[in-house]
């Protein structure tokens, strides 16, 4: 089953992912994808980084908000994700946002992705309503980050994985 992680803007999605991640590879299960961490894109197995948002407009980018992505960052992270979906277990798409919800950047490939029943998705609370209409077809877990639960979730996560793969 697909798997959710909900919060607000800056309340720690990442920092849990980041958490799960880390807990994933000690006991062993595959993980892969992607991670949004300040301005950079990091693939979870390779730590490859390249620099995504930028304030000011880059030639071949995409706006989103006051910043631009480029599109050959958008790429690497859609190879990321491609080849995380046909060699691991479990894939970590950060984040789907405004610009997914448009069907740009990484939704074609989240798209995709939710075939495996195998990915960890970040997204903004007000975002999880259109994104779970707009994949009702899928089956999902959401976890949403509370004040009381931020410094654990990572935990509860990893117990649910560990359960559905032993």
């Amino acid at each position: 089953m697909n798997i959710i992680i909900s919060g607000a803007k800056h309340f720690g999605k990442t920092t849990v992912a980041q958490k799960l991640v880390e807990k994933l590879k000690q006991d062993n299960i595959l993980v892969g994808g992607i991670l949004c961490i300040g301005d950079d894109i990091t693939d979870v197995i390779t730590g490859e980084k390249h620099r995504f948002l930028y304030k000011q407009e880059m030639p071949d980018s995409q706006r989103i908000g006051s910043n631009y992505i480029k599109n050959k960052v958008i790429r690497f992270a859609e190879q990321t994700i491609e080849n995380s979906v046909k060699t691991d277990k479990y894939t970590v798409i950060d984040e789907y946002g405004k610009l997914e919800l448009k069907e740009k950047g990484f939704h074609n490939i989240t798209k995709q992705s939710l075939e495996s029943n195998k990915c960890i998705i970040l997204i903004r609370n007000i975002n999880v309503k259109p994104f779970l209409e707009r994949f009702k077809q899928h089956q999902f877990k959401v976890y949403e980050i509370t004040q009381q639960n931020r410094d654990n979730l990572h935990k509860e996560i990893f117990d649910y994985i560990s359960e559905s793969v032993r």
